[in-house]
Order: structure tokens, then C-alpha cells, then sequence
């Protein structure tokens, strides 16, 4: 791994969400993005994180998943909600 180091205002950004980490590279230099690729290279996904957590607090409610089974008469809507449970 890199003794390279992450700029503090990424580091914060990681800790309020994806999407937060999403602006603070925006806004960061070219040189900047590609020092912290390279420290994340060998990093880890949490897919839980970004595909339910991060959309609680506005979309709670909202459907996350249609499924639909075989039967077209057996289906079921899944909220964001339901999967974070």
C-alpha cells in the first residue's frame, strides 16, 4: 500500500456518505483524484452503503425493488426501508 496520504476534507466527506466523497473528488485536482485512486485500489465495496443506506433518509418509503414471481399474480413492492431491516 502507498504512504501516500488522504486530503482531510476527503477524509471527512468519506464519513458523511458516497455522495459526499463523490462531490470532494469533483472538486478536488487531477493530482489529488489520481494519489487517492491509487490508495483505494485494493479497497473493499459495501454495497449495502451505497445501494440502500445512503437513500434512507429521503427515500424510506419509496420502492426499492419490483418483484415479480412466475405467477404474474405474485409479485410485491420493496421499499428501501424493507431492505435496510
Amino acid at each position: 500500500m502507498s504512504n501516500l496520504t488522504v486530503p482531510t476534507d476527503i477524509q471527512t466527506a468519506a464519513h458523511a456518505g458516497l455522495d459526499s466523497v463523490v462531490a470532494a473528488l469533483r472538486a478536488a485536482g487531477e493530482e489529488t483524484r489520481l494519489r487517492l485512486l491509487a490508495l483505494l485500489a485494493d479497497g473493499e465495496l459495501n454495497v449495502s452503503v451505497n445501494c440502500i443506506d445512503r437513500h434512507l433518509a429521503k427515500r424510506a418509503d419509496q420502492v426499492a425493488i419490483i418483484w415479480e414471481g412466475d405467477d404474474p399474480a405474485d409479485s410485491r413492492l420493496i421499499t428501501y426501508a424493507e431492505l435496510h431491516r
